[in-house]
């Protein structure tokens, strides 16, 4: 299997449950949800480098550590089964970031649910999300999240403000101590980390 990447480096998980520990970022190549606040806006079309397996596994293994986050663009717009398996072998974690268009591959690992609401409809609305990451720019989005929520009761649950706006921040600050969630914010751009 060859995988088409953006680029593979290693820093901080910045979002979510796993913020501050420290990752491999395995970034692939394409994506077509489009969201205009996107940070990587490089990985939406074509031409990445190609890699194979074991090439991802010797870059990824070179950083000495035991979390491995697939992330994009939209990793799962690839086949990435054989690389979550090749990767749970060398690494005790496995996370992957997807906004939930494209089908969950059937592998061992951490499902970090970002749903892009009004950008494309989540295809994934069933369980096993193990943490649901709402991105949050009016009230409206938190709704549109709620049969996700409710279809994934054991779910760690995130607000992230989109943009960290004075108002969606507001919002997500009101509606996790309404509702018990959490918040989260991007604590690696803070950092001055990629």
């Amino acid at each position: 299997m060859k995988y088409a990447v953006a680029e593979i480096f290693h820093s901080i998980q910045g979002q979510g449950y796993w913020a501050g520990t420290p990752a491999v970022f395995v970034r692939l190549q394409g994506c077509d949800v489009g969201c205009p606040w996107c940070n990587e806006k490089n990985t939406w079309a074509a031409g990445a480098a190609i890699w194979s397996i074991d090439s991802i596994l010797d870059a990824a293994d070179s950083y000495g550590c035991n979390h491995v986050v697939l992330t994009g663009g939209e990793p799962l717009a690839q086949p990435i089964g054989p690389l979550i398996k090749a990767l749970g072998r060398c690494f005790w974690r496995v996370q992957i970031e997807t906004s939930g268009t494209e089908p969950l591959p059937r592998a061992d690992a951490w499902i970090t649910l970002a749903p892009k609401f009004g950008m494309a409809r989540p295809m994934i609305v069933g369980t096993g999300m193990d943490e649901i990451k709402v991105m949050v720019g009016k009230p409206s989005d938190i709704e549109a999240a709620q049969p996700l929520i409710l279809a994934n009761p054991n779910a760690h649950v995130f607000l992230q403000p989109i943009s960290e706006s004075p108002k969606a921040t507001e919002i997500c600050v009101r509606e996790a101590m309404k509702n018990n969630w959490r918040m989260s914010v991007s604590i690696h751009r803070m950092l001055g980390l990629q």
